[in-house]
């Protein structure tokens, strides 16, 4: 018979008592009120203080070992209900504020004081507000702790094994039931069975039958008047001795021993007594809904921060050094060209990467043609660059055509071109290449364009990295020949990808790298070698991702004699995919300030992939905004993306202080800059999807969180007088090209006038105030919502310092 929602959890609240290590087969979840507690799981002992929160997963062994004045919530949770609701055989959580003190544990702290106020009015009626609490509750859970370790494929089989087993040993706990006539239900033997079952269930076989056993038993212990004799053997047990000596090693003492003291506990309060522990019970729960109802009236976390504006330092600009535009053909479209122009003037960037650039698209010469060579179309992209105050990088591979679903599907690949048939061909085409354009735009500003070579494993069979250094070196010494002074370097590895047995060989050969460039995207693969294979991929959830593998990368060009030589990124984002709705939301954004302020002091350039969308059109992009990796859509509008550049290229030249959302910088001259981002960690809802399955309805869906937050930061040793202050924010309800598209409906039927009124509401809603510095000091007050981003000049009033 199907259990009713009603039964799917029960909540209770409670002054605990001390009690053994035990284990049920519900999920457990307990958060403390008041006071504090000691909690063992398993082997491990947390000492839980108020607000804490430990969710106990079915099966396994915990006690409360010690309590101090606390007051505690415990919800159970039928795990059979849940994970047929779930889809998944086993639903397994890792929730512990006590250990991981660095995860955003707001939602589930909210979600359980919501619970309790709801249950505060009426213990005893379960009403649709409750069930509708306790299923926010589970969403929660799901979206932020969820563990899932098999496929639902895996897990079939296993599932209604292992599911009809427990439900047969808890229907028949209190008859004889043997290891092998369990095995046998299993078509196992006992050996494998027994294995497969502490596998499963986290104790063996004969563990957990007592364990059920002794659980149904101390029930009737506490709460009937059966004597021992009737108790042992209603649970399973053959005669009363049995049962004490197994009742005695998990509570340290016999039952009739434990019965009487619980009595006692309940007989020798006086009513006087009873009356004020119930009175203090019932304030200690008035109390805390008082304080959660205030906590949640106010909705904003508030950090404080204080700055010392004297105390700063130089940094580099990593994020706005140069940009990816895709192949050389491309650039000959005039509707890119004007993109490009676009992130030029707005974003800054004094180099735009280029690849592909002796493509046949470029019609350069020829198959096999080693006499005549034809550089027009080359000099119409380089002529656009130069003209435009930009200098190229030449990414020197071919790279092949494609347009991904995500990082294990394409929705269409063409095979990378074979530019040349030797390394003779090839370096006869570079030197001519050289001479051509040292000599129509002079070896003063040739000497500042940027050559990237390629490591493609494709190309380079065999012994691949001794090929590809010898061919660096034949490179090297083609352009060096021209342009001495002219920065090489390579190899474009991945990170998350084998790296060292590759870098340590180089040390030994002529040319070394100007600079080691590296494709960064939050993946990991999982094939050996370092060929970027779209198969055999996963989607890395560290949150810090680029900042640890980076490290990782530093530390081993350390250990192979390169680590004096800078790291480009010369490729990263936060997804491979161009069908990805995650691209065109203020979420996305916000974490890119994240991890680019993470890459502060780790890399010399980070180049985003990639400037536009127009490279990734394809039949199914009718649509205005399609999930994209560019920072302009395919009509120019700007996405949030583009404004988190936009405000990092826009900070001062100094930095004061940088933290958890937030940057501080000035120009040395009295003036500051502050960068505001209230950024959401990406939940199991989006690592559980392909990335191109996300709908846009289901953006709110993908983040821990949509918690607001506030921050106060305090400036110190400002020069006294008035400043005005100039606040630019973009958010979900602020000039975010992607939700302003779904309150038109996501519409595929957008006119010229559509578009117009877009680009004139999609950019950075502005405040403009004055602000004194007291004594030399300002505070600077924001609340941002999710996903916000907020820019904030202070600069000085010239008249007020003037007088």
């Amino acid at each position: 018979m199907e259990k009713k929602y009603d039964s799917w959890f029960d909540l209770k609240i409670l002054q605990p008592s001390l009690e053994s290590l035990h284990q049920h087969n519900n999920i457990e979840i307990i958060y403390i009120m008041e006071g504090s507690l000691s909690v063992k799981v398993g082997e491990e002992c947390y000492l839980m203080d108020k607000d804490d929160v430990i969710v106990i997963n079915a099966n396994h062994e915990h006690a409360l070992t010690e309590s101090k004045g606390s007051l505690v919530c415990t919800i159970d949770v039928d795990v059979d209900m849940l994970a047929d609701a779930m889809g998944h055989a086993y639903v397994t959580f890792w929730c512990n504020t006590v250990a991981d003190k660095n995860k955003d544990h707001r939602c589930i702290r909210k979600s359980i004081g919501d619970l309790i106020m709801a249950y505060s009015v009426n213990m005893e009626y379960l009403s649709f507000k409750k069930k509708s609490l306790f299923f926010e509750l589970l969403d929660c859970m799901e979206n932020q702790y969820v563990i899932k370790s098999k496929s639902k494929l895996e897990m079939v089989a296993d599932d209604y094994t292992l599911k009809e087993i427990l439900r047969y040993i808890n229907d028949n706990y209190q008859n004889k039931i043997t290891l092998t006539e369990i095995a046998e239900m299993a078509y196992m033997n006992q050996s494998t069975f027994s294995r497969y079952f502490k596998k499963q269930v986290g104790v063996n076989f004969l563990e957990y039958l007592n364990g059920l056993r002794l659980q149904k038993a101390l029930d009737d212990l506490l709460n009937t008047s059966n004597n021992l004799t009737r108790i042992s053997l209603d649970n399973g047990f053959t005669n009363p001795s049995m049962f004490s000596k197994a009742f005695k090693a998990a509570y340290n003492m016999p039952p009739s021993e434990y019965k009487r003291l619980k009595k006692e506990n309940k007989v020798n309060v006086s009513e006087g007594n009873a009356d004020r522990n119930h009175s203090r019970y019932i304030e200690d729960i008035t109390r805390f809904v008082n304080e959660h109802e205030k906590h949640s009236d106010e909705h904003v976390f508030v950090r404080e921060v204080t700055v010392d504006t004297n105390d700063y330092t130089s940094y580099r600009k990593v994020w706005n050094k140069a940009i990816n535009i895709g192949a050389a053909s491309e650039l000959l479209s005039a509707k890119l060209q004007q993109h490009l122009r676009i992130l030029k003037e707005s974003l800054g960037f004094s180099y735009v990467r280029i690849f592909n650039i002796f493509s046949h698209e470029m019609m350069i010469r020829e198959p096999g043609e080693k006499k005549t060579l034809n550089f027009e179309l080359m000099n119409n992209v380089l002529d656009f660059v130069v003209s435009n105050n930009m200098k190229p990088i030449f990414e020197l591979g071919s790279k092949p055509k494609r347009v991904l679903y995500s990082a294990d599907s394409a929705l269409y690949e063409e095979a990378p071109e074979v530019f040349f048939q030797s390394e003779e061909e090839a370096q006869w085409v570079l030197k001519k290449f050289m001479q051509h354009i040292c000599l129509r735009y002079g070896i003063e500003e040739t000497e500042q364009w940027i050559f990237e070579v390629w490591f493609d494993a494709r190309q380079y069979k065999g012994n691949g990295e001794g090929k590809y250094f010898r061919m660096f070196d034949s490179i090297s010494e083609s352009i060096r020949s021209y342009v001495p002074k002219v920065k090489i370097g390579g190899c474009g590895l991945e990170l998350g990808n084998a790296f060292k047995p590759f870098i340590h060989e180089w040390i030994s050969y002529q040319y070394k790298p100007d600079f080691i460039s590296i494709v960064a995207f939050p993946y990991k693969r999982t094939l050996p070698g370092y060929l970027p294979k779209i198969h055999g991929t996963e989607r890395s959830t560290d949150f810090h991702f680029f900042k640890n593998e980076l490290r990782k990368r530093k530390q081993q060009l350390k250990e192979s004699g390169l680590g004096e030589i800078g790291i480009y990124l010369t490729e990263w984002n936060l997804s491979l995919s161009d069908r990805n709705y995650f691209h065109d939301t203020c979420g996305k954004a916000c974490l890119m300030l994240m991890n680019m302020i993470d890459l502060l002091d780790e890399i010399e350039m980070g180049i985003y992939w990639g400037g536009s969308d127009l490279n990734i059109r394809a039949y199914d992009t009718s649509q205005m905004l399609f999930g994209g990796h560019g920072l302009l859509s395919k009509d120019a509008l700007p996405k949030p993306s583009y404004y988190a550049l936009y405000f990092l290229q826009r900070l001062g030249q100094y930095m004061v202080d940088s933290g958890e959302g937030y940057v501080v910088t000035t120009d040395g001259n009295g003036n500051y800059s502050i960068l505001l981002y209230n950024y959401k960690k990406l939940s199991w809802n989006y690592y559980m999807k392909e990335e191109y399955e996300i709908l846009p309805s289901e953006m709110p869906k993908l983040f821990e969180n949509v918690d607001s937050t506030g921050i106060n930061i305090e400036l110190k040793h400002m020069n006294t007088g008035e400043y005005i202050v100039k606040t630019y924010e973009i958010g979900t309800s602020k000039g975010s090209v992607f939700d302003e598209w779904r309150e038109m409906g996501e519409s595929d039927a957008l006119n010229i006038s559509d578009l117009e009124y877009l680009k004139g509401i999609c950019v950075p809603h502005v405040k403009v105030r004055r602000q004194v510095a007291d004594q030399g000091c300002m505070i600077i007050h924001e609340e941002l919502d999710a996903h916000d981003i907020k820019f904030i000049q202070i600069i000085r009033n010239s008249r007020d310092f003037e007088r």
